[in-house]
């Protein structure tokens, strides 16, 4: 009995393997192969389809990972789940479970739960619900590169088209939301009751542009129907009969959308309008333009361009008419201004051994005034421009410069086209090709070489273009040769260095004066022809340092050391006025025959570099640079650290005396001194002191101070100056910022949108910035010398508050003491809100007395959403 029951058991076992053996082959011939990762047939997989024929559910939830290649798939199908794979192989389909994904070709898609039918060729998805009823593990479906999130969705992998519900997905800066979608099989796809946004809160945006029906053209545009701006869900009277909005990658030309407004002085206005032009991938154009409705109006272009690794830059030039009040009127005023800036900048390793960079500003003189709203435009005080070129190889260097300078205050403008230089550097004549032992001390002996020519114009901009303004170029060349000998030591402890310099000037005109007896008067002749002059000088200098040090037995105070580092020089250039050089001539002044001497150079007009000097100089400087600190003990718990605390980081003195003048041979004495208050305070202070006295009439005459009044000199001006942050962090880090740009473009970018930058890593930040000018003058009031005190002192103080993690307010503001009145002042509240930013910019005060407050979308390609509130000084 007990045999016969064996022998059927171990038959019922045997025909039970044999049938779910012929069931696995099966299956695995109609729907692939494991992956090469499982090897082997484990007993939970066999489990798993047997039961999935018997319809049980699958009991176990390892991963399943499998590729699948059937009739009409061009390539494998690779899917898996976290869970569980359930295999129907009656209807031929297959069942994901538990962060489930596909994968074929360029598309991807994960889900909680998927469904593959392998004979419609379609996949199906959606999320799942845990115990509480939250939906999770949405659909997220990917291809080409383009993710959209779901509700549900159906996909085709012949066709590759697709139907998608609650569809959530990124298109270019902006985010699509739609109920219904449809997706074709040129990736285009069509939705129906859309949502349009550049907010990326996927589930409630702040605000959409909501449509009806919407097309959606993939790295190319966006088409709609009619549609209307919804605000925090709530409907606004903004439409649109239809929309197209560009979703491609990069630049693209299109319409600026311009800015309208009122102004009380120039009328309604267009403002900002016109067209942006995207030539190439390496340079673009903006056209932009202003109109008024009384009259005025102007003009913008901006060009940007760029060749990698070779250079970049941008040009800007704009003009504008600004006229206020009506013509009949007498307070009538019409203004022509322009500006024109270039900024240009090489790339280093695009020429190793030569860079060309330009940086051009220049313009009218009221330009700033009348037409921008920049904070530091209103402040500058000049334009400068220059262009330069410049090239080194080895020890010889040329360079290549156009200057401009203008100053907006005086209208003083002056050119130098060009000024050129080619360099030599220093280099040792007297040494031998291959050195043999120690150098001699003649062949140390190294000289360098500069020539130097420049052509240069000051005028005042209303004669600029003028003919004999143009003749009123300044020119010349000149070369020198520093020749430097070798050092050495004397007394063991002073360096001492001779030097001696050669400098020759050549122009082409000098002048020349007369008496003319019939007129009876001097006059002047310029005389044309190359006329040359030169001046040398030899001088010697000494210096050495001294340290002194005072130790204490204190706990906390272990020392105060005292650096000294005095200098002394000598330099001595013979009379260049004698009648031998021929620089110098007499002539008669008036008609008793009074003469006067004068220099042949001495008209700056025609002697750019100047000529060489009159009288003869042994001049000896004095320096004296002291340098006191302390060091101090620190306690820190157990342990003890030895700090160095700055007292005076410097403090210098210097004076000169000419022991070949004939009178006032000693010049000022000037005292600088820097230092750090408590670690937190810079200060910095200056005076002059001079050493000679008065008499009693306030004129200066040649007696020292010290002798008359036993004093080191009469005070005659002097500075401080003191520079406080609460948080000097503020600065490290915008210091960084600006080191991380690159080009000129982008610090001027950079410049202007200062007042824009805000940063809330920085919960607050305060600077102070104070300084004091002292100016003492002597007078006489009945054979009395007295004195008055001429102050000048300001404050300036500018910061920045985070109140909370969205505001922000900068300020920046001076006070002057003389005055008693406010500076320039401006403040700048700002407020993040998320895919919104509010701005409000108030001058309260001053010529530029203005506000602007502005509120609007933060991307870039919904910029002219935005509502604008500004007032000027037209607007007053």
């Amino acid at each position: 009995m007990c045999k016969i029951n064996t022998t059927k058991l171990i038959i019922k076992v045997f025909s039970r393997l044999l049938l779910t053996f012929s069931l696995v082959i099966n299956v695995f011939c109609t729907y692939g192969t494991v992956t090469d990762t499982i090897s082997t047939i484990d007993s939970t997989l066999v489990d798993s389809v047997a039961l999935t024929l018997n319809d049980t559910a699958a009991k176990d939830s390892i991963q399943k990972n499998n590729k699948k290649k059937t009739s009409g798939l061009e390539t494998e199908v690779i899917y898996f789940a976290r869970d569980s794979i359930r295999f129907d192989v009656v209807n031929k389909k297959t069942y994901l479970f538990g962060k489930a994904e596909i994968k074929y070709e360029k598309m991807n898609l994960k889900a909680g739960y998927i469904i593959i039918d392998w004979d419609e060729k379609t996949i199906y998805a959606e999320g799942v619900t845990d115990s509480t009823g939250k939906l999770f593990d949405k659909p997220v479906f990917i291809d080409e590169g383009q993710e959209y999130k779901c509700g549900t969705m159906k996909y085709n992998f012949i066709t590759k088209k697709g139907k998608i519900f609650q569809v959530f997905t990124k298109e270019g800066e902006g985010y699509i939301h739609g109920t219904d979608v449809k997706k074709n099989a040129d990736e285009g796809f069509y939705i129906r009751d859309g949502k349009y946004t550049t907010c990326n809160h996927d589930e409630n945006p702040h605000f959409y542009i909501k449509m009806s029906r919407l097309k959606v053209i993939p790295n190319n545009k966006i088409v709609c129907g009619p549609a209307y701006l919804s605000i925090a869900d709530v409907p606004t009277p903004l439409a649109i009969p239809f929309g197209i909005f560009p979703n491609k990658t990069g630049r693209k030309s299109g319409i600026v959308i311009p800015a309208y407004g009122e102004s009380n002085r120039l009328g309604f206005y267009l403002r900002n309008g016109g067209y942006y032009f995207a030539i190439s991938d390496n340079i673009d154009l903006k056209l932009k333009g202003d109109i008024y409705s009384k009259g005025s109006w102007g003009v913008k272009t901006t060009s940007i361009y760029k060749r990698r690794y070779h250079y970049n830059g941008s040009f800007n030039l704009n003009y504008a008419r600004n006229k206020t009040g009506e013509k009949t009127d007498e307070s009538f005023k019409e203004f022509r201004d322009f500006r024109i800036r270039w900024d240009h900048r090489q790339d280093p390793k695009a020429r190793p051994h030569s860079t060309f960079n330009a940086r051009v500003d220049a313009g009218s003189k009221t330009f700033l005034d009348n037409n921008s709203y920049n904070t530091q435009d209103f402040l500058k005080n000049s334009m400068n421009s220059s262009i330069n070129y410049n090239w080194r190889k080895n020890k010889y260097s040329f360079t290549s410069n156009l200057r401009h300078n203008q100053n907006l205050q005086t209208r003083q403008v002056s050119f130098s086209l060009p000024d050129v230089a080619f360099n030599v550097s220093r280099f040792y004549p007297l040494r031998k090709k291959e050195r043999v032992g120690k150098l001699k001390w003649y062949e140390e002996i190294g000289l360098a070489y500069t020539i130097n020519a420049k052509n240069k114009l000051s005028t005042y901009d209303s004669t600029l273009f003028q003919l004999a303004t143009i003749k009123e170029f300044q020119n010349g060349i000149k070369h020198s040769i520093p020749i430097r000998f070798p050092s050495f030591k004397a007394f063991k402890y002073i360096n001492v260095a001779p030097s001696f310099n050669y400098n020759g000037m050549l122009y082409p005109k000098a002048i020349n004066k007369v008496w003319n007896v019939d007129s009876a008067r001097v006059e002047e002749e310029v005389v044309t022809g190359f006329h040359q002059g030169m001046n040398f000088n030899g001088g010697i200098s000494a210096s050495t340092t001294l340290f002194g040090m005072l130790n204490f037995k204190g706990k906390r105070l272990m020392a105060i050391r005292h650096v000294m580092k005095p200098k002394l020089d000598f330099t001595y250039h013979p009379d260049f006025g004698k009648e031998f050089w021929g620089y110098y001539k007499t002539v008669q002044v008036d008609t008793i025959g009074a003469t006067d001497r004068y220099s042949i150079f001495e008209d700056k007009k025609y002697s750019i570099f100047g000529g060489p000097p009159d009288g003869e100089s042994g001049t000896v400087r004095l320096n004296l640079r002291n340098n006191l600190e302390m060091k101090i003990r620190q306690f820190k718990d157990t342990t003890v650290v030895i700090k160095k605390v700055k007292l005076l980081e410097q403090f210098n003195l210097s004076s000169s005396y000419n022991i070949a003048a004939k009178e006032f041979n000693m010049s000022a004495i000037r005292l600088f001194a820097t230092t750090r208050l408590f670690d937190k305070i810079s200060m910095k202070f200056g005076s002059s002191f001079d050493p000679y006295s008065l008499d009693s009439t306030a004129t200066r005459i040649n007696k020292f101070e010290f002798k008359e009044n036993k004093r080191i000199g009469r005070l005659t001006s002097s500075n401080l100056a003191l520079n406080y942050s609460f948080n000097p962090q503020v600065m490290q880090k915008l210091d960084s910022y600006k080191a991380t740009t690159r080009t000129e473009a982008e610090l001027e970018m950079l410049q202007e949108d200062m007042d824009y930058y805000v940063d809330f890593d920085i919960p607050w930040n305060i600077n102070l910035y104070y300084k004091l000018d002292v100016k003492k003058n002597y007078f006489a009031e009945n054979n009395i010398v007295l004195d008055s005190l001429k102050f000048t002192q300001t404050l300036n103080f500018n910061g920045e508050l985070k109140l909370t993690d969205k505001w922000k307010i900068q300020f920046d503001a001076g006070y002057d003491f003389k005055n008693k009145k406010f500076g320039y002042s401006s403040f700048n509240f700002y407020r993040d809100l998320h895919c919104w930013e509010m701005r409000f910019r108030w001058i309260p005060f001053g010529n530029h007395k203005s506000y602007e407050f502005t509120i609007n979308a933060k991307s870039s390609i919904l910029q002219d959403l935005k509502w604008q509130k500004r007032q000027n000084k037209y607007d007053y």
